[in-house]
């Protein structure tokens, strides 16, 4: 799968506020990122090259957008930040 160029679409954000989600999970700017990038269908090396960060760098970003959502996959994570919807 060839990668689009979306450097320059990805802003880079270092650090900043949390951002609440409409479900109310609360994430920095960059776990945002990663987390739209992962949803989005790319690897962890591919979001960390559109980046320009580390793979094991976007890891940990997901790691601790988990743990701020208190959930242990990204699929219950996409679920927390109301990004994932399955029906009853």
């Amino acid at each position: 799968m060839s990668m689009p160029d979306l450097g320059r679409a990805v802003p880079r954000s270092v650090g900043g506020p949390l951002s609440t989600s409409p479900a109310g999970v609360r994430l920095t700017p960059r776990e945002w990122e990663c987390l739209r990038l992962i949803a989005s269908g790319y690897s962890a090396w591919q979001t960390g090259a559109l980046l320009d960060i580390h793979e094991s760098t976007v890891k940990n970003h997901l790691l601790h957008a988990r743990q701020r959502a208190q959930v242990h996959s990204a699929i219950d994570l996409l679920r927390a930040v109301g990004w994932l919807v399955v029906p009853q």
